[in-house]
């Protein structure tokens, strides 16, 4: 018995620490890396529609099976079990580059821009901000952001230069 109530003491404890640190962590986290496309602009452009079109980007959409999508002319809304429902609208940025806004339950969330600079080849660079506000799990999420979406950041580049580079 008392080690139960050790046990429920330390878990509790565990508890506050995790939602007191939470308030200190930073509202918002940030992810930007560049990569040299041997590509025009306007190939490497085309391919970024293609993901928002295949609802490829946010990259996560993919581990939920249940996800419904809704097109817009400018992004896409979905609705899932595990991922909950949210939308992107994304738009082309008059400096070259691709922007989106994300949402989930109507709250912003994120926003991305794929900047092209140069000519041939070009340099693209991928920013990626999360908002967390109050949400202090987000927080928590902030913390270890690039390390999250590296990966998945990588394989997305690497399928766009698979199709551009000749």
């Amino acid at each position: 018995m008392k080690f139960f109530k050790i046990l429920s003491i330390v878990f509790l404890a565990c508890i506050v620490l995790f939602f007191v640190i939470g308030l200190f962590l930073p509202k918002a986290g940030e992810f930007e890396k560049s990569y040299e496309i041997s590509a025009s602009a306007a190939d490497v452009e085309y391919e970024l529609f293609e993901l928002y079109k295949d609802h490829a980007w946010p990259a996560w959409n993919f581990e939920d099976t249940s996800v419904v999508y809704t097109d817009f002319d400018d992004g896409y809304s979905w609705k899932g079990d595990d991922t909950g429902e949210g939308e992107v609208r994304f738009a082309i940025g008059a400096d070259m580059s691709v922007r989106d806004h994300i949402t989930i339950r109507g709250k912003e969330m994120a926003e991305t821009s794929w900047l092209m600079e140069g000519g041939y080849p070009i340099e693209l660079t991928v920013n990626f901000k999360v908002f967390a506000g109050g949400n202090i799990g987000a927080r928590w999420t902030n913390l270890f952001l690039k390390r999250l979406i590296t990966d998945d950041v990588d394989a997305i580049v690497a399928a766009i230069k698979e199709k551009v580079e000749i």
